[in-house]
């Protein structure tokens, strides 16, 4: 099968699909939905690694600005827990 070449800048392009790419109105969602997808195991876990990549560049950040550009770089090894 040949690979399709064009069809990206055919979309993008086309008059008939540009009210695709495009929303006249957003509702916000409710609470009642927030929590329900707050609720979720899949929410929690990318939370948690959100925080913790949050925490890791605020940490790198800090020692950035107490230390200055000296270091070159930062390495830390993350080993698995080994199995239960």
């Amino acid at each position: 099968m040949k690979p399709c070449r064009g069809a990206g800048e055919i979309f993008r392009s086309s008059y008939e699909t540009s009210h695709i790419r495009k929303t006249k109105h957003k509702d916000s969602p409710s609470d009642e939905t927030l929590n329900i997808l707050k609720s979720t195991k899949i929410w929690k876990m990318e939370q948690e690694f959100y925080e913790f990549a949050r925490s890791h560049y605020e940490a790198m950040k800090q020692e950035l600005l107490e230390i200055g550009p000296r270091r070159v770089f930062h390495y830390e090894k993350v080993r698995p827990r080994p199995p239960s």
